[in-house]
């Protein structure tokens, strides 16, 4: 688990790096605020969220039932983590590219 204060994709990378593996990025399950793009959620910066890798479906739905009787809040999956390196980011047309690794970087 990671917080994503530098932005979702960067952060993603990093926990992916971290952990030796890849993931495939269903975009149009990225949730979206009211008046971003789709650019500003993978990019942006300073969102209180965190991101979590959770070991199969059970414990995606056991987590999301937790987090939505005790504090109100939803889970969204957004992929899957995969063998490899890097993110493979899927269009809603099932298209698939290389997703960069966009946001905050604190040693450039």
């Amino acid at each position: 688990m990671i917080d994503i204060s530098d932005g979702l994709s960067i952060d993603l990378s990093r926990l992916l790096k971290a952990s030796g593996v890849a993931a495939r990025l269903e975009l149009d399950r990225v949730p979206v605020a009211h008046f971003a793009t789709l650019e500003d959620a993978l990019g942006g910066g300073e969102d209180y969220e965190l991101l979590a890798a959770l070991p199969d479906p059970d414990a995606v739905a056991a987590a999301a039932a937790e987090l939505s009787e005790a504090f109100g809040v939803s889970l969204a999956e957004i992929g899957v983590v995969v063998e490899g390196d890097g993110t493979v980011a899927v269009g809603d047309d099932g298209s698939e590219h290389p997703l960069d690794p966009t946001g905050w970087d604190h040693f450039r």
